[in-house]
């Protein structure tokens, strides 16, 4: 069977250079971070229509919650503490729900494409927790989700492209079956001025390392 995860996927992400306006910002290698008591949610939809395309990666959909910053208690403490987190260290609690679609190429073609990729629909629910510091986040997160038929994948799309007035895929016979996915990850930012002038312009520099551990379970579970 194909799988759409490997056992270990080790992500190196060097190259993210972030232009911030800053009025009145300090250098965040002396500060605290900043206390933010409000929650953020957030909504990220994507779909490869708006490249005119209909293949691999085609459809996303994630709506997430994350906490405001409050002071390390209990089992965030000491993870903190693991982590090496200085004394001002906050933490941060949240979930997301996302929905995945993948497909072949030739979306036409009724029978199974060996060298293209499956079509799969994948369904999930994330938790996460943070530990921030001024220069430094630290990101856990457990997602637990379900690839297959009962992801839904297939009526979400069809369904789609009717509304849009698209043709439809008519390969999903060929999709991967059931299986339960369970996802760890942990990412670590960092944060380096690079560039300070205050009031005007600040260039970050943010490297990030992080891994994510995945394991299918059950496989052909069936759901509906």
């Amino acid at each position: 069977m194909t799988s759409l995860h490997s056992p270990l996927t080790v992500i190196f992400a060097f190259f993210c250079i972030c232009f911030t306006s800053t009025a009145g910002a300090q250098s965040n290698s002396t500060v605290p971070p900043l206390l933010d008591e409000r929650g953020t949610f957030s909504f990220v939809i994507e779909n490869d229509a708006l490249v005119d395309t209909d293949s691999n990666y085609t459809n996303g959909a994630r709506v997430s919650w994350l906490s405001g910053t409050k002071a390390t208690d209990g089992v965030s403490n000491a993870i903190a503490n693991v982590m090496g987190a200085d004394e001002d260290a906050v933490r941060r609690r949240g979930f997301a729900l996302g929905h995945t679609i993948f497909t072949p190429e030739d979306t036409q073609a009724t029978m199974f494409l060996p060298d293209q990729h499956p079509y799969a629909g994948y369904a999930y629910g994330e938790i996460m927790g943070l530990i921030e510091q001024s220069n430094r986040i630290d990101q856990f997160a457990l997602q637990i989700g379900l690839l297959g038929p009962s992801a839904g994948g297939e009526w979400v799309q069809n369904e789609v492209h009717k509304l849009l007035g698209v043709d439809e895929a008519q390969g999903w016979d060929n999709q991967l079956d059931d299986e339960l996915i369970v996802n760890f990850s942990y990412d670590r930012k960092y944060r380096k001025a690079l560039i300070e002038m205050k009031g005007l312009l600040e260039i970050d520099f943010i490297p990030n390392a992080g891994f994510t551990e995945s394991e299918p379970f059950a496989p052909s579970i069936g759901l509906i």
